[in-house]
């Protein structure tokens, strides 16, 4: 059972908020 990336790497909360918002904001634009 693999884990994910972001946890493997211990990526702090900011930097995984950024990428949410990221492609949050791609889906928005898509309409």
């Amino acid at each position: 059972m693999s884990m994910p990336v972001y946890l493997a790497r211990k990526v702090t909360t900011e930097d995984i908020n950024r990428e949410v918002m990221y492609w949050y904001g791609l889906k928005e634009d898509q309409g």
